[in-house]
């Protein structure tokens, strides 16, 4: 017998809902604007590039409980531009607590998400040969190690080509 569990779409909270977008079907293939446009309570005007809520503009925007302060149209175009398949959730704050920046008197949605998957080492090897008017041959391995907030990447390359060069000189 296997017992599956599932998070519901929507969970509200006392001062807050929460969208888990990483249980959603229909979100795999939408951008983070359009998850934002099918959440209650949320209005996103594209053409004046705002995003209100409950009526009210002036909404705070966090990613990973970090707040945003680039202006609201380019806020937009980045959460047009971002795959909600990289987000676990979404918290819509109505009334957010006090340890929360006081920046958006409308409210604050709260971004968070999926952690990286990447972690330890990975990374790729190549090798090229042929013969042309001579011997050509490359090759090139990269590799990158992350643990927690390390990151060591390296890349080495080389080329070898043998070509065989004619000058002519002409002279008067």
């Amino acid at each position: 017998m296997v017992v599956r569990a599932k998070k519901p779409l929507f969970e509200q909270k006392i001062d807050r809902t929460i969208i888990n977008v990483k249980s959603s079907l229909a979100a795999a293939c939408t951008t983070a604007l359009d998850v934002l446009e099918r959440s209650p309570g949320i209005t996103v005007n594209r053409q004046n590039n705002t995003i209100s809520m409950g009526g009210k503009e002036g909404v705070a925007i966090m990613i990973n409980g970090k707040i945003n302060y680039m202006p609201a149209e380019a806020v937009v175009q980045i959460l047009g531009g971002m795959n909600a398949s990289n987000i676990e959730k979404m918290e819509l704050i109505t009334t957010p607590p006090a340890n929360f920046d006081a920046e958006g008197n409308a409210g604050v949605i709260n971004i968070i998400l999926i952690n990286n998957p990447d972690q330890g080492m990975n990374g790729s090897v190549s090798q090229t040969l042929g013969y042309g008017k001579g011997e050509r041959s490359a090759g090139s391995t990269n590799f990158n190690y992350r643990k927690s907030k390390t990151n060591l990447y390296g890349d080495y390359s080389f080329s070898r080509d043998k070509i065989d060069q004619f000058l002519g000189f002409f002279r008067r």
